[in-house]
């Protein structure tokens, strides 16, 4: 798929999900952003992209990919270095919140997300949520 396809404003290269934490600062260019958390898997992307499986099959790849937002704007260009600034949350990795959420659920990662520094709420409410709800948990039906 063509760089955009995801509706993604910028495409990483010689990174891995892995390598980036939910709350990390990361200057880019001029511009200074913050990870705030995983993307969210979505049907309609599976419809426009034609791939039925697509929601379920990046769930089990547990590659979803990560929403930023911006704290100081500035320019980015092709080429420009990824230089984390500062790391709140080293446990808090893309896969990490992906993994508890919609593979393997633990509720002691779960917890610890609720005072994740730069997690917007509406993750740790979800966390909350699936800490009350385990097996009713809307996320319990994307993985298989």
């Amino acid at each position: 798929l063509a760089a955009g396809s995801f509706g993604e404003n910028l495409t990483l290269a010689n990174i891995e999900e892995d390598e980036i934490c939910a709350g990390d600062i990361v200057r880019t260019g001029t511009a200074v952003v913050q990870v705030t958390g995983p993307r969210i898997p979505c049907a309609n992307l599976a419809r426009r992209i034609g791939r039925p499986d697509w929601v379920k099959l990046t769930i089990r790849e547990n590659r979803t990919g990560f929403y930023m937002r911006v704290l100081e704007p500035g320019i980015v260009q092709p080429g420009d270095a990824w230089t984390l600034q500062t790391r709140f949350n080293p446990t808090g990795t893309i896969p990490a919140i992906n993994r508890c959420f919609y593979l393997d659920f633990d509720p002691a990662f779960a917890r610890s997300m609720l005072t994740m520094q730069g997690l917007p709420d509406w993750y740790k409410e979800q966390a909350s949520a699936k800490l009350d709800q385990q097996n009713d948990h809307w996320t319990n039906s994307m993985k298989d």
